[in-house]
């Protein structure tokens, strides 16, 4: 599992989580072999799953989290370094999700936001104070913390209660050749997500959504 500037949170991670049980796809840290060096990896519908109790309850809790209606806020842990985002924010209700990543470096500052709504996808960047240019896409941007439940499908997962400012949380430590921590509340929302000695961690949530927030930021260009 790794980060990478400019890229919603986790990247290298995989299938999306919809294609664990069909299809996984292995890459390298630095986001996959040359094409045509090796073929993908891949798990027939019929090939059995060897269960993880700690990486079917992590799967349980995201899946949850994708109906829960809510607003949260994120931010990064001091020292995590130019490549990690600064803070995530997060809109989600039935029919429609936001989610905006903010990077620093070299006292540029980036914000993308990924809109699914029934209007269809859009993708949006803002640079500095400059005024938001969206536009229609046809996939979103990988969902913010979504990738690294693809990573569960061959991973190890060990769970253990814990606390994140406060908040009961269930915690799973995924075996995937570096330190990586996903805890999350009884709803499904993720509190922390922990590579390295690099985190992300929740600081406000919200269980109401205005409809407006997950408009998009400007008039998405085609």
């Amino acid at each position: 599992m790794a980060l990478t500037g400019r890229r919603p949170v986790l990247v290298a991670a995989g299938a999306a989580l919809a294609a664990v049980a069909v299809v996984l796809v292995v890459q390298s840290r630095d986001g996959g072999e040359a094409p045509g060096s090796r073929p993908a990896t891949t798990v027939p519908l019929e090939a059995p799953v060897a269960v993880d109790p700690g990486r079917d309850e992590a799967l349980a809790l995201i899946r949850k989290g994708e109906s829960a209606t809510y607003h949260a806020r994120y931010e990064a842990s001091a020292g995590a370094g130019e490549g990690f985002p600064r803070s995530v924010e997060v809109w989600r209700r039935p029919g429609s999700a936001r989610t905006d990543t903010e990077y620093a470096a070299a006292g540029r500052v980036e914000r993308s936001a990924s809109i699914r709504g029934a209007a269809g996808t859009v993708g949006c960047l803002r640079v500095n104070e400059e005024p938001w240019s969206c536009r229609r896409v046809d996939v979103a941007a990988d969902e913010v913390f979504a990738q690294a439940a693809a990573d569960l499908a061959g991973a190890r997962v060990a769970a253990r209660d814990g606390e994140v400012r406060g908040r009961a949380a269930r915690c799973f430590a995924v075996d995937d050749g570096e330190a990586v921590e996903l805890c999350f509340d009884g709803d499904g929302v993720l509190l922390r997500l922990a590579v390295g000695e690099a985190s992300l961690e929740l600081v406000s949530k919200e269980d109401a959504v205005d409809p407006s927030a997950t408009a998009p930021p400007a008039e998405p260009a085609d």
